[in-house]
């Protein structure tokens, strides 16, 4: 690809340690670059250290060793508190088990990501959540508690939670993991006209089928990426 990178890693390590025994490296040496606009999907097996890659770039954790910049802001440099107000602006993040508060309406939970960063005037809020419902196609749900929605639809309910804030980086873990076939391709149509936005969005999965639908494939194994592809144009395979 040759857009400009939003997000540069170099020479990124991590290293936790065990309180009973040694200590793990979870990755070793990571360089890449991802540009805006597209979609990149962290695929391996469990433990080679893709949720730790997808934590370290949305400023969730911090490398032992190497350094990440996103949109030229180097994480690092930042306070935690600091680094808490970037992450609110500029980082979206959807889980695989949806994490909506379960008593607070689905408008609430978008409302609240609003509250919380202050970067959307009090008095846009409401008509903004109910527009971003209205673009993942539940906004007859608003007002509804996430207990009484299925699964596809608290999963487009974080998704809208995540871009309230117009982020420029969505980060997510497994995003179709908890979900069946149809939801699946629904929540994944969503993400790619996201990255057609001109987001960047990263998808761990271990689902081939998602991977496929993204501009660019890393693999990782024992903590290293072993291969690192991108597409030669952006035609996704099953894009909507």
């Amino acid at each position: 690809m040759s857009d400009p990178a939003l997000i540069d890693l170099r020479n990124v390590s991590k290293r936790y340690r065990r309180p009973d025994g040694p200590s793990f490296d979870a990755l070793k040496g990571v360089t890449c670059s991802i540009p805006a606009s597209s979609m990149t999907a962290i695929v391996g097996r469990s433990g080679s250290g893709k949720s730790t890659l997808l934590h370290l770039i949305a400023g969730l954790d911090h490398p032992s060793t190497g350094s990440v910049d996103v949109s030229g802001v180097s994480l690092g440099a930042l306070s935690e508190d600091r680094l808490a107000k970037w992450r609110g602006s500029q980082v979206g993040v959807v889980f695989q088990f949806f994490q909506l508060l379960p008593t607070l309406t689905i408008l609430e939970n978008i409302l609240l990501a609003m509250d919380f960063v202050g970067a959307v005037p009090a008095r846009d809020r409401r008509s903004r959540a109910l527009a971003l419902l209205d673009r993942v196609g539940i906004a007859d749900q608003a007002d509804k508690l996430p207990g009484t929605l299925s699964g596809g639809q608290q999963q487009r309910a974080a998704i809208a939670r995540a871009i309230a804030n117009d982020p420029k980086l969505l980060v997510a873990d497994e995003p179709t993991g908890n979900l069946d076939t149809d939801s699946a391709a629904t929540v994944m149509g969503l993400l790619t006209a996201l990255a057609d936005d001109g987001r960047a969005v990263i998808v761990v999965t271990h689902d081939n089928d998602v991977a496929a639908r993204a501009d660019r494939l890393i693999r990782l194994s024992d903590g290293m990426i072993v291969e690192d592809r991108a597409k030669q144009d952006k035609t996704r395979v099953g894009a909507q």
